[in-house]
């Protein structure tokens, strides 16, 4: 019985510290002619987990009305674990995404006034 309720209060601390975490989210796009870059960095516990994503490249395929991008992924306090992925877009995956940002407007409490603070 000691264990059981030791691993709930286990539980419950750890979910208490995810919940009282305080998570930063950095935007950064630049556009120079021809070269587009996209930085999204996201960063908790003063930088002990940091999860950064870099879009450098956006080109339009020739053949399909799809945009084409290449994507890196940084992971870990020195950014030490990387991956590379090049991705298509289409209308309707922007739709998908434009569709889901709506539901998480529409399920985060307040977000207005968070937004607002910034």
């Amino acid at each position: 019985m000691k264990w059981v309720l030791l691993a709930i209060l286990l539980l419950t601390v750890i979910v208490l510290i995810i919940f009282f975490t305080k998570v930063k989210i950095f935007l950064d796009y630049f556009h120079g002619n021809d070269n587009d870059h996209f930085n999204v960095t996201i960063r908790a516990w003063g930088g002990l987990i940091k999860f950064k994503i870099e879009v450098p490249v956006v080109k339009i395929d020739d053949n399909s009305p799809t945009i084409i991008a290449e994507q890196k992924i940084k992971t870990g306090p020195d950014e030490s674990m990387k991956q590379q992925k090049t991705t298509q877009v289409d209308k309707n995956n922007l739709l998908d995404s434009l569709h889901d940002f709506e539901q998480l407007i529409t399920h985060v409490a307040g977000l207005h006034k968070i937004v607002r603070n910034f």
